[in-house]
């Protein structure tokens, strides 16, 4: 019975998980995802209550962001005291909708919330009137639901039809839905361009790909941030929606703000988990909701299009789906993937908790998401197919002029390869360690051991597999590690110093190795790798991105610094310096120099410090820059012979 429902309203819901905002999406693709009657009469009305709070949040933003600075609220304030409910959404759209003081979005709310013509003021907008019986409907079933027979589930479904009346809210403020909902992570003044990396969350992906884009000048205010795009600009929608990790499911989500009380906020999830934040969060958000004015954002693309309009041009890519290629797959890499989440269910059910663990349920992807998988599960037909290259190719020798005294060229999946990668270290390290993708969850270790994991996690996630141009290279010397990977780095230098959180190239594939335990967040393990290297006291990694090249190199030099400040500067000529400057001028010795970049890497991290530390030492006449590498002075290094 709940199919041949479901079915009555595929096309609508298909396509509101494949374009709505990402919330709403998510929470009509829980319908088409339900068992059983009475789930999906859960699944309906839990995506009533999602959208009507959607709503609300970006009719707040947008009065906020009014030109107007006089009149009063059009709401009453203590409707979003405490547990903020179902009923006091729809009570603040409605007057959102309905202000006397203009705002940007008030027309898409009013289509949905305010009856039109002047007979009809006391009448529901048709998105409130359905939802109004939605929540009608779950008042009366109860909160939870728990009583609701089968029987009973069937009948409503039958008389009151509440699919039809959620197709109905959504139709009545189609217009506000279609405007995109984004992230943009980081964005970077370059040779007079702002370029950004932004993550558009549409439609039902928890896990969105980012895609890098330019902005007019100056950019937006708060890169980080959840905003909202139209023809005219963008409005800022945190502190209401929030765009943060989520522990359990091991990657960011989005949270919409829940409830408000003293000392506290919660913001939740669609998939419920939350989100507390104390006292200082609590008054930003009452702050926001009784006086704010947050002026919108009159910022397009640098191409001259509109955020609306870009979202317009790609929006029919994101409405074809794919059902997840379980064919392709590789039965033993699964069934490994899923005891390792989970070693007590039985093995027939490993494509369950593929499924439920990382992919929320959907059986829909888009076709990125469904290329990642095939490259993280599949056989090796479809691999080769797919990547039209070897996934890894693994050299070592111990002789710096010699050939090579192991090689391996593989065609098999991620974790496959990711194995063959860790052994093939293994086998080549000089290391006390033995450890095999088994101890990969291990956080700590020495730190070769932090640099192997580090580095192949990065090697994986970050990785461009749409580039058959090379595969991924991994060369193993007697002095040095050099991991070379098809794929620029998505972020700016200064990122990749410091370290930072951000979503990876290959979303997919980055949360399944995280929920194994071998990957944090993108942007940590580097700063980790960074941190571990300079305990070690060695060269800092050499981070190399090549926008015009499509790639990646990290080069990972085994040797020690040598301490030639105490040895020589310090004790011979009295150059008194700081343990930062001291620490650049040893790296400064060698003869191939140190970059900026390096002397954040071999310090605190900071860019800003090691730049400063280094123009210390230019002024005290110790070291020379050329071409971006500092180097010490010649006569001073004929000195130290």
């Amino acid at each position: 019975m709940s199919d041949l429902i479901k079915l009555k309203h595929e096309t609508a819901l298909r396509e509101a998980a494949a374009v709505c905002p990402q919330p709403v999406a998510a929470a009509g693709a829980r319908i088409l995802r339900a068992r059983s009657e009475e789930s999906l009469i859960d699944a309906i009305l839990k995506a009533g209550e999602v959208l009507a709070r959607y709503v609300t949040m970006l009719g707040l933003a947008s009065y906020a962001a009014r030109d107007s600075s006089e009149g009063s609220l059009p709401y009453e304030s203590d409707r979003l005291d405490g547990p903020i409910s179902f009923g006091s959404f729809l009570e603040v759209s409605r007057a959102l909708g309905g202000a006397s003081i203009d705002h940007p979005l008030r027309s898409q709310i009013a289509a949905g919330f305010v009856a039109k013509g002047k007979a009809n003021q006391s009448r529901r907008g048709p998105t409130e009137e359905a939802l109004s019986t939605l929540l009608e409907l779950r008042n009366e079933l109860g909160h939870d639901l728990s009583s609701l027979s089968r029987s009973k589930a069937i009948a409503v479904l039958r008389d009151i039809d509440p699919l039809k009346l959620l197709n109905v809210a959504l139709d009545g403020v189609e217009g506000l839905l279609s405007f995109p909902l984004f992230v943009v992570e980081e964005q970077v003044l370059s040779g007079g361009r702002v370029k950004g990396r932004r993550l558009l969350l549409m439609g039902d992906s928890a896990d969105p790909e980012p895609e890098s884009i330019e902005l007019e000048l100056p950019g937006l205010h708060h890169p980080g941030l959840p905003y909202v795009g139209f023809k005219q600009g963008a409005i800022r929608l945190s502190p209401l929606l929030v765009w943060d990790v989520a522990p359990a499911s091991e990657n960011f989500r989005l949270f919409l703000l829940d409830s408000i009380s003293e000392g506290s906020v919660k913001h939740k999830a669609v998939d419920s988990q939350t989100r507390t934040g104390g006292e200082e969060a609590r008054r930003e958000v009452s702050a926001y909701l009784l006086e704010a004015r947050v002026p919108m954002e009159a910022m397009r693309l640098a191409r001259g299009a509109s955020f609306s309009a870009d979202w317009r041009e790609s929006r029919k890519a994101r409405q074809l789906k794919r059902i997840v290629p379980w064919e392709s797959f590789d039965p033993e890499t699964v069934r490994w993937f899923a005891t390792r989440l989970e070693p007590g269910r039985d093995e027939a059910t490993a494509q369950d908790v593929v499924s439920e663990r990382l992919l929320d349920d959907r059986e829909f992807l888009n076709s990125r998401e469904h290329d990642q998988l095939i490259l993280l599960f599949g056989q090796e037909t479809p691999i080769r197919r797919l990547l039209r290259r070897e996934m890894i190719d693994l050299r070592a020798r111990k002789d710096i002029n010699g050939r090579w005294d192991e090689r391996i060229e593989s065609h098999s999946n991620v974790l496959a390869c990711l194995k063959e990668a860790v052994d093939f270290f293994m086998r080549n390290f000089d290391s006390d360690e033995d450890t095999g993708i088994e101890g990969l969850h291990e956080m700590t270790g020495s730190a070769d051991y932090i640099a192997m994991r580090e580095a192949l996690v990065n090697f994986f996630i970050h990785q461009d597999y749409t580039d058959a141009s090379a595969a991924a290279q991994v060369e193993l010397t007697p002095d040095r590690a050099v991991f070379f990977n098809p794929g620029r780095a998505l972020v700016s230098t200064e990122a990749l110093v410091e370290g930072g959180k951000s979503q990876a190239r290959n979303p997919i594939i980055a949360r399944a190795l995280r929920l194994l335990g071998f990957a944090e967040l993108a942007g940590s393990g580097l700063r980790e790798l960074q941190r571990t290297w300079r305990g070690a006291k060695r060269r800092p990694p050499r981070m190399e991105s090549d926008e015009s090249a499509n790639t990646f190199t990290l080069t990972l030099d085994w040797r020690e610094i040598p301490n030639a400040y105490d040895e020589f500067w310090k004790d011979k000529i009295g150059v008194q310096l700081t343990e930062s400057e001291a620490k650049i001028l040893n790296l400064a010795f060698d003869t191939s120099g140190v970059s900026l970049e390096e002397a954040a890497s071999a310090t605190d991290g900071r860019l800003e410090d090691a730049n400063q530390a280094l123009g210390n030492l230019v002024r005290q006449v110790l070291v020379d820059e050329d071409a971006g590498r500092f180097r010490v002075k010649e006569h001073l290094r004929e000195l130290a012979k």
